[in-house]
């Protein structure tokens, strides 16, 4: 039996088309979804691409990115501190403290497609 993996950026697309979504309806669910979604393809794609076992903690993904490029870990840390905000937190705004930053987060449009930005540079900074 073959063993097929799962391609961590698909949660980005799915993302993008749940921001399309939300262009029709208003659903808070919806953006906190997308704010999710984006960490997770960050995430899993660079764990995937340090090499890391499934059960390595989100810190330690942190750390290892942090050593080899700054840039792409302060875009992690600010997608974590999102999915944070969207996955615990049942008001708005709320300000949290990522690994390095402290951010606001409010759960609009505007944040999910910035989320959906930043996911992208992300990637792009990952190949």
């Amino acid at each position: 039996m073959t063993v097929k993996s799962f391609p961590p950026d698909e949660f980005l697309n799915l993302a993008e088309r749940m921001v399309y979504l939300k262009n029709i309806l208003d659903d808070e669910a919806l953006i906190r979804t997308v704010m999710n979604r984006c960490y997770y393809a960050v995430f899993l794609v660079l764990r995937e691409k340090l090499g890391l076992p499934e059960n390595t903690t989100h810190r330690k993904v942190y750390e290892e990115i942090k050593r080899r490029n700054i840039k792409l870990a302060g875009y992690l840390d600010i997608l974590w501190v999102y999915r944070r905000g969207a996955d615990y937190y049942l008001h708005s705004p709320v300000v949290l403290r990522g690994w390095a930053i402290t951010h606001r987060v409010s759960f609009e449009l505007d944040k999910a497609e910035r989320c959906i930005d930043i996911a992208q540079r992300a990637l792009s900074e990952a190949i």
